[in-house]
């Protein structure tokens, strides 16, 4: 019988070829996927499987701390191979040949704590070490922002969140491996100021934006004789040629420090004083001599544009030696200093013209 149904298939194959080929065609068609979409179901399965794993173990960790998050940053000091003293004698060969073999050596041998670690401190850490000096910290309790990116020296967009004092110790980690870099993520307070001004810096570098505190490290540094360089603004300087480094006993127009109080009278205003105010003439006798100076009218009041005259050398000697409250109509006669007072009051109307204009 099996063999009559072998016959019967094989005559019906014979006689509609056509049909029995589209029929085998389906019916592989049918079997690749059936077996393509088990073998999918398959993996998918085992990928799920995989994935649920995964999330349990996720879910019974303890979450991190936003801490070690920034900790991530630090840098194992202990891993860390120092470079070879070949290397680094050539990479301060310039800095030999201009500052000699003991200047450099004592550069390196500097510790020097910088204040603030934004667009002035990480800049002046950064050029500091590439300089030589091997011992710096670094005090700033600030984290990078997107706003300050392109005043920072070294943070790039993935640091923006994390503390700019270790991105910045990271950063000179990878440039001088033989430098120690101290960090302190807080703020410098009077209370903590010993603490983080501790073991004797050479230098203090202050760049620090808050007066108050300026102030503070300014005069901790000068009872604790530790020398110290503070950075202020610009000022709102356009002109780079403008900015001056110079001792801070010369400044008197910083309007950090002075807050836009008059101070001492500038070249700009003894210039005036002179050619313009009083002609280049003494106001007690009109000489015009070269022995003219300039001296307070009245020595009760600060120098200034309405206080200031031109006198010689010996009338100014003897008019500052006049006790005060002395009656200067009495002592140089009513002309001179009805004079004076003309001057300074025709002057005073000048400068309110001047600023109602201005304003």
């Amino acid at each position: 019988m099996s063999q009559s149904i072998l016959n019967n298939i094989s005559d019906y194959l014979e006689n509609h070829k056509q049909g029995a080929r589209l029929t085998l065609t389906a019916v592989a068609a049918s079997v690749l996927t059936a077996t393509t979409l088990i073998s999918y179901q398959r993996i998918t399965r085992s990928r799920l499987q995989k994935d649920k794993k995964a999330l349990k173990r996720a879910i019974n960790e303890e979450p991190p701390a936003i801490i070690s998050i920034i900790d991530e940053e630090k840098i194992n000091e202990s891993n860390k191979e120092p470079m070879d003293e070949t290397l680094v004698l050539e990479l301060l060969a310039r800095n030999t040949a201009f500052f000699g073999l003991e200047s450099v050596n004592k550069i390196r041998q500097s510790f020097v704590v910088i204040l603030g670690a934004g667009a002035i401190g990480s800049w002046t850490a950064l050029m500091l070490v590439r300089s030589g000096v091997e011992h710096v910290r670094i005090i700033d309790p600030g984290y990078v922002r997107l706003e300050s990116m392109t005043r920072n020296a070294v943070a790039k967009i993935a640091d923006i969140g994390k503390s700019k004092a270790l991105i910045l110790k990271k950063h000179i980690a990878d440039i001088a491996p033989n430098a120690h870099i101290e960090v302190e993520h807080t703020p410098i307070t009077q209370d903590n100021m010993a603490k983080l001004l501790a073991d004797g810096p050479d230098f203090v570098v202050d760049t620090l934006p808050n007066v108050r505190d300026k102030v503070l490290v300014a005069k901790y540094c000068k009872e604790h004789k530790i020398k110290i360089v503070s950075a202020m603004s610009a000022g709102a300087k356009a002109d780079p040629t403008l900015i001056q480094v110079t001792d801070k006993e010369l400044a008197a127009k910083e309007q950090c420090i002075f807050n836009n109080a008059t101070g001492i009278l500038n070249a700009n205003d003894v210039g005036y004083i002179f050619d313009e105010l009083w002609q280049g003439k003494s106001v007690i006798s009109g000489s015009q001599d070269r022995t003219l100076v300039m001296t307070r009218w009245d020595s009760s009041q600060p120098s200034s544009l309405l206080n200031t005259v031109v006198m010689t050398k010996v009338e100014a000697n003897l008019h500052d030696k006049l006790p005060l409250g002395t009656d200067l109509s009495a002592h140089y006669g009513p002309y001179i200093v009805e004079k004076v007072k003309e001057q300074f009051a025709l002057e005073k109307k000048l400068q309110e013209l001047w600023n109602a204009h201005s304003s």
